[in-house]
């Protein structure tokens, strides 16, 4: 059906790693700024 030996599975499957950690870190980011904001705030 596919031929997951070929140059572009790599690649495709590639993009998918790349974006999952690019989603990681920015939820990281997110949830640090998040915190840092309610200790400022008091909360």
């Amino acid at each position: 059906m596919y031929d997951v030996n070929a140059a572009y599975w790599n690649l495709l499957w590639g993009g998918f790693i790349v974006l999952g950690g690019a989603v990681f870190v920015l939820g990281c980011f997110l949830l640090k700024r998040k915190i840092s904001v309610a200790e400022l705030r008091g909360d």
